[in-house]
């Protein structure tokens, strides 16, 4: 078995996010992502599991509120070395910064667009900060992480 087909992906949204769970498993579906593989996080003890081999996917909105369960997961994934920390905006969002919950931990930062998804989960990771509409965030001062 793959490194790939051992990896999770872990997905949270702050606590007031309006997605439901079929949003978000229909999107990362579209981005041929394994359900299977998928955790949904809903508390900071569905963190526990998580390995360096596995991903995090952030769903970002307008709210610049502090979400403590994106924190806690962005935290988390970075403490255990995680490669893949994508910030997913949520449809509809307007935002054309960095959004916080992506400001420090964070890979990327993209549309909710599933093959830009697949793109950052998979070999083609092109650590983009990008706005909802796909534009490049501005400004742009975050210096995506990277693993060695």
């Amino acid at each position: 078995m793959s490194q790939n087909d051992q990896r999770r992906i872990f997905v949270a949204q702050a606590e007031n996010g309006k997605l439901t769970d079929t949003d978000i498993l229909q999107v990362l579906s579209a981005a041929e992502i394994d359900l299977a593989t998928v955790k949904i996080v809903t508390g900071a003890d569905d963190l526990a599991t998580m390995t360096e081999r596995d991903a995090a996917v952030l769903i970002l909105a307008d709210s610049n509120e502090v979400s403590n369960l994106l924190n806690e997961t962005a935290f988390a994934a970075a403490q255990e070395g995680v490669c893949n920390i994508v910030g997913l905006w949520a449809p509809g969002q307007a935002q054309t910064g960095i959004h916080p919950a992506a400001a420090k931990y964070s890979t990327a930062q993209i549309p909710w667009d599933p093959q830009k998804l697949k793109d950052e989960l998979g070999s083609d990771c092109e650590h983009a900060f990008l706005t909802p509409d796909g534009e490049k965030a501005d400004p742009n001062e975050v210096e995506p992480n990277e693993c060695e």
